[in-house]
């Protein structure tokens, strides 16, 4: 048992220093970032459990698809009379970038620059799950949409 432990112990740290490494490219490039979280998930290591904890204070990756995901309700809550709550992922994607003041480059330093992927938005909408009825991604056809649950109120 100690031997699993120790083994573990070495693992993680050997994670830590990857993170370290490869910090610029994990909070910058979006297919990078991807790959790092799919590495993690592949054995069972989630930097977006909480918010607290090395992968947030080091990374600052689960701090960037919540405040991508606040920005996603803001832009899903001022386009649902336009569109009915049902966004394009692409024209999300373009509007996110608007909002954040950016052309989607990542060349600046703060986490409103960086560049956004599908993948980002995804990720980012799947913490707000904990919300409740919040928002789901659909395949319609080859593309996919966001959509805004809407519960019924039964009176």
């Amino acid at each position: 048992m100690q031997q699993l432990r120790d083994q573990l112990q070495v693992f993680k740290t050997n994670l830590e220093e990857f993170a370290r490494k490869y910090r610029k490219d994990i909070r910058k490039n979006p297919m990078f970032r991807a790959r790092f979280q799919k590495m993690c998930s592949n054995i069972g290591v989630d930097p977006l459990a909480s918010n607290k904890g090395f992968w947030a204070e080091f990374l600052g990756v689960g701090d960037f698809y919540y405040e991508l995901g606040v920005q996603i309700i803001e832009i899903c809550l001022s386009t649902r009379g336009r569109n009915g709550g049902l966004v394009d992922l692409d024209e999300l994607k373009r509007q996110l970038v608007k909002m954040r003041g950016g052309n989607n480059s990542g060349i600046s330093g703060s986490n409103s620059s960086q560049e956004i992927s599908d993948d980002d938005i995804i990720r980012s909408i799947k913490t707000l799950k904990p919300l409740g009825n919040g928002f789901e991604i659909l395949q319609i056809g080859d593309r996919k949409m966001v959509r805004r649950k809407v519960t019924s109120l039964k009176i």
